[in-house]
């Protein structure tokens, strides 16, 4: 299974956004985890989400409430990116 089906059948499939570039091309494949609502938590953004194991613990991690609700795996640690600049994809 793709990862994309699995974030897709994870989440549901309108709480995905696929993108083309959200200029962190360095650091494929990107994925941001933006917070519930009225949490007042920052998105996460998450690179080199390329395994199994890292879509795995991204998943889990929103299914417990995601930023500001859940603490972040430490396997995620690892995957940890600064936003661009110069992007406003995940504001």
């Amino acid at each position: 299974m793709t990862h994309l089906r699995r974030f897709r059948e994870g989440v549901g499939p309108h709480a995905v956004t696929v993108a083309n570039c959200l200029s962190s091309c360095d650091f494929s494949d990107v994925v941001v985890v933006r917070p519930a609502r009225g949490v007042g938590a920052r998105p996460v953004w998450l690179g080199g989400v390329l395994t199994d194991e890292a879509v795995g613990h991204i998943l889990d991690w929103v299914a417990e409430g995601g930023p500001g609700r859940a603490e972040m795996p430490d396997g995620l640690t690892g995957h940890l990116i600064d936003r661009p600049a110069d992007d406003s994809a995940a504001s």
